[in-house]
């Protein structure tokens, strides 16, 4: 039977360091239950795996940074740090060629040498609207928006509707709908659903709804064990 301490080196050092997608049949149990930032509801096995590949095809380049772990029983927690860069598509964003810090705490609970239920939580909101914004702002900045425009093509790529942009901007409805139809001009652009592709990107959204299925839920809290 692998101990947690173990269990914790693989995923740190070969599924995220070295990126050896063989340690998933490893690591994980086949009736896993992994809740990760992005995915809508627990992921088995195979749903993680879609996820882990999404995430380094996006990131190819990324560096993984232990910072402190701790275990106790079968329950083990990792404070970690990763770096990288942009290059592919995630979160329904083009990509972008930036550089990306993240940080954030995994909890595995082993049973019988492999991990079956794990909890995985980063500032993705953070990483993720940096980088639309950025993107944003710079084709933005191309199509010669006014800095109120620019405000608002942000919000139209994050599909607000024109009572959310006036309620953010302080303008009544008709007057944000004006706003809308004004940076929509500049961009070429006769939808609003379009002004998100014409500024080199689109909403931050779940990366993995369309591509893995959830297999259970279960409550986004830390396992029994630790603390």
């Amino acid at each position: 039977m692998a101990p947690i301490r173990l269990l914790m080196e693989h995923w740190s050092h070969d599924l995220w360091t070295r990126r050896l997608e063989s340690t998933i049949d490893v690591l994980l149990a086949p009736e896993c239950l992994i809740d990760v930032e992005g995915a809508e509801g627990s992921l088995g096995r195979e749903a993680f795996r879609t996820y882990w590949r999404s995430f380094t095809c996006t990131f190819p380049d990324l560096q993984y940074e232990v910072l402190t772990s701790v275990a106790e029983g079968n329950v083990g927690a990792i404070h970690w740090q990763a770096r990288g860069t942009h290059y592919g598509v995630g979160c329904g964003v083009f990509a972008s060629v930036q550089k990306a810090e993240f940080t954030g705490v995994t909890v595995l609970h082993a049973e019988k040498g492999v991990v079956v239920r794990g909890f995985d939580r980063w500032n993705r909101g953070d990483v993720f609207h940096r980088i639309v914004r950025d993107r944003t702002l710079a084709a933005a900045q191309e199509a010669h928006l006014t800095p109120r425009q620019q405000d608002v093509a942000f919000m139209m790529a994050e599909r607000l509707t024109y009572l959310e942009i006036a309620q953010r901007i302080g303008v009544k409805p008709n007057t944000a709908r004006r706003h809308c139809e004004a940076v929509m001009n500049k961009l070429g652009v006769h939808e609003k659903q379009d002004v998100a592709r014409a500024l080199g990107g689109s909403s931050v959204t779940p990366w993995i709804a369309s591509c893995a299925e959830p297999v259970g839920k279960h409550p986004r809290g830390i396992p029994s064990g630790i603390g």
